[in-house]
């Protein structure tokens, strides 16, 4: 991989050209969810929480050469690649590839997808077993983004009036990009935040749980089950035989470090966070930064696991609750790690617009 980022490098620097940057912000309602459903008997699982919020915008920039020709199309969406279920036997991008040929075949130039805040998002149509639905949602999101920067002119565009003779007189108007163009303003930050853990499981606890998980995988695998109700019995046995090991050797840490990237590009900017958040925690940073346009991206700079809402740990479920035992941690992050997260997002972006 290292090579591989160096051969890109070089060849980025060869092919470098003045460009313009705008942006803009589309909505793509009905095709995802917010999945914290709620079920009779008071649990919540993974589903459709029709109360509860979800960020269905596609903020979108637009990188133009300054002759006019697209160079890139940079799109953000938050929800989780899964039109497609386990049942449909290849590897694919699932509703980003459709998106990104819809994109390029109508704009030009290269589009790259950025995943948004997708802690709590599914498609509203998922796990299919057939390929086809990722391709309709693919191209809804796609035809979103490029009719969010179509009038979107990166570059500063002045009116020429022409004299045109004929029978009678004629003016004509022609959109001319002026020479030069401006230049933009291009700044990058980072910071690196010690985010806080939950207290973990006492020793104790842990040991009774693996016991117990152990005897039921045993009778479980006796009577005959399969691979679905083997395998999230297996998920937590591994999990507590890996913490109960560690917590041995010393105190299990109580933070994880995550770090944040932002990076302005002219009148709008990108926002880079660790971990699955919440679509709540990306629609905040967006709607409070000062630029145009803002695409939140999740998943940057290391996949830390899931960042819950605080309103969301009373409910309980997968991602508050066990979802941290698949990342190796010994809790899941506390209720003010998003808070923590979206504050210093904030902060960062509004730095920037002020270093202008």
């Amino acid at each position: 991989m290292p090579y591989d980022f160096a051969s890109a490098t070089v060849k980025a620097t060869a092919r470098l050209k003045p460009v313009r940057i705008s942006g803009g912000t589309g909505t793509a309602p009905g095709i995802a969810v917010n999945r914290r459903e709620r079920t009779s008997d008071g649990r919540t699982i993974l589903g459709w929480n029709k109360e509860n919020f979800i960020d269905e915008e596609v903020p979108t920039i637009r990188i133009d050469s300054h002759a006019g020709e697209a160079i890139a199309t940079l799109v953000g969406f938050g929800c989780h690649p899964v039109s497609l279920g386990g049942e449909v036997p290849y590897s694919g991008s699932d509703f980003i590839g459709p998106l990104r040929n819809q994109v390029e075949l109508i704009r030009g130039g290269i589009c790259l997808f950025l995943q948004g805040a997708a802690g709590n998002v599914l498609p509203l149509e998922a796990f299919h077993d057939q390929p086809g639905p990722e391709i309709a949602m693919g191209h809804r999101l796609g035809l979103e983004a490029v009719h969010a920067v179509v009038d979107a002119e990166p570059r500063v565009i002045e009116i020429e009036r022409i004299a045109y003779g004929s029978v009678t007189p004629i003016a004509l108007y022609r959109k001319r990009a002026i020479t030069p163009q401006p230049p933009q303003p291009i700044a990058t930050r980072r910071k690196v935040l010690d985010l806080p853990l939950n207290p973990p499981l006492t020793v104790a606890e842990m040991e009774r749980e693996l016991t117990e998980r152990r005897a039921d995988f045993a009778a479980k695998q006796g009577a005959g089950a399969g691979r679905e109700i083997l395998n999230p019995i297996g998920y937590h046995i591994s999990w507590l035989e890996l913490i109960i090991e560690l917590s041995k050797r010393g105190p299990l840490h109580t933070f994880i470090p995550g770090e944040i990237w932002a990076a302005r590009l002219g009148d709008v900017a990108v926002i880079g966070t660790p971990g699955e958040l919440f679509t709540e925690i990306g629609y905040q940073v967006r709607k409070a930064s000062p630029f145009a346009t803002t695409i939140f991206a999740g998943y940057c700079q290391g996949v830390l696991g899931y960042v819950s809402t605080r309103a969301e740990y009373p409910f309980g479920g997968y991602e508050p609750s066990v979802a941290q035992r698949g990342y190796g941690h010994p809790a899941p992050f506390a209720p003010e790690a998003g808070e923590l997260i979206a504050a210093e997002c904030i902060e960062m972006l509004n730095d920037l617009h002020r270093s202008s």
